[in-house]
């Protein structure tokens, strides 16, 4: 520490010192405001530049999400018209399985229906004795 000490008291060296430093600091005073200064402005570009990039991922992320939710919504409604469709076959299918009992019932009726036109047709023999009109 003796090489540091100008004068023989600590104090008064410690005061010497400051002056110094003070006055180097009041020299270099422009060079440090350029350094702080561009310092500033760095920091600027830099900022700026980590904005932009927020701002083009949060515009990624906003499409990327829109495409999720459509993609969930599509997958919904074709969940929805594949279970309507599974309904729909399942009815048709019940319907259809009394068709031929509907298609005997049908073919009994028409030939019974068939059967009293041809019987009506007919003309009964006239009755012995009856006059005529």
């Amino acid at each position: 520490m003796e090489m540091f000490t100008l004068v023989d008291s600590t104090p008064l060296s410690a005061l010497v010192w400051l002056l110094l430093g003070i006055t180097a600091l009041y020299l270099a005073r422009n060079s440090a405001h350029k350094a702080i200064r561009s310092s500033a402005v760095l920091l600027h570009n830099v900022l700026r530049l980590a904005a932009r990039a927020l701002d083009v991922t949060c515009e990624r992320l906003k499409l990327r999400n829109r495409e999720v939710l459509l993609a969930q919504g599509r997958e919904a409604k074709e969940r929805l018209i594949s279970r309507e469709f599974g309904r729909i076959t399942a009815t048709v299918n019940r319907d259809l399985a009394r068709y031929p009992e509907a298609q005997r019932v049908l073919s009994e009726t028409i030939q019974r229906i068939d059967e009293d036109h041809h019987s009506s047709t007919e003309v009964p023999p006239e009755v012995p004795g009856w006059a005529r009109c």
